[in-house]
């Protein structure tokens, strides 16, 4: 899974990211997944024509609800700030 080039950092690397609602998320980058929403809300990953880009991230941190080492998928769309 490739990172966007807009984003400037490699898998990896220990970002810390800021999002809209205002949570704030430190941990180490992984990757990109695409998904589809279906109308009940459901997710079918891996589709040719993505609804929404996700931004796989290992928290190296808690972040509530989340814990330490666990994968979250933090939607492209919603990060205000990423460094």
């Amino acid at each position: 899974m490739l990172i966007p080039p807009e984003l400037f950092f490699p898998p990896g690397v220990r970002v810390v990211i800021t999002m809209n609602n205002g949570q704030v998320f430190s941990g180490e980058m992984i990757g990109m997944e695409t998904s589809f929403i279906l109308p009940d809300g459901s997710v079918i990953s891996g589709i040719a024509e993505p609804v929404k880009k996700l931004l796989m991230v290992r928290l190296l941190e808690p972040s509530a609800p989340y814990v330490a080492s666990q994968i979250v998928r933090l939607d492209i769309d919603s990060i205000l700030a990423i460094g």
